[in-house]
Formats: structure tokens, sequence, C-alpha cells
């Protein structure tokens, strides 16, 4: 892990290929889900959680969304 090379992530430590992928535009402009990733790595990170179980966290987080994303595209709501 290394420091990136622009100014509006100057404290979060991300790996080599985010870096790439957020280097070409200001996080100003970037995608919403790049603003997000943004934000969960510099929470994750602020609070030095092991990336062991950062992983199996966000597999369960993927898993949940992905059952809800399945409800919302049906037009259900969740519960029914």
């Amino acid at each position: 892990m290394r420091q990136p090379d622009h100014p509006e992530l100057p404290h979060i430590q991300v790996n080599h290929f985010f870096t790439e992928q957020v280097n070409f535009m200001s996080l100003e402009s970037a995608p919403e889900e790049v603003k997000l990733a943004v934000d969960l790595i510099m929470l994750l990170e602020e609070n030095q959680i092991p990336a062991r179980l950062v992983l199996k966290a966000l597999e369960i987080v993927r898993q949940d969304y992905i059952a809800k994303r399945d409800i919302e595209e049906k037009g259900m709501t969740p519960g029914t």
C-alpha cells in the first residue's frame, strides 16, 4: 500500500489499482460509487480494521445488497 499521488485523498492508503482509477479524475466529479468506495476505505483505514475481517464483512454486505437489488428489481418491498 502506498500514499496516493493526488491531493483529494491525502491520508488514505489505497492499493495501486484503486489509486490509478481515481488519479485521472477529481473526486468531486467522480461517479457516486467511487465516492462511496473512498468513504468506506477511509472509515476502514481510520479504524484500522484488519483486511481479512473487512473482506469477510464485505462479502456479507454484498450478499445482502444483491438480495435487496433483486427485490427492488421485482418491484417488491423487503419483507413481502
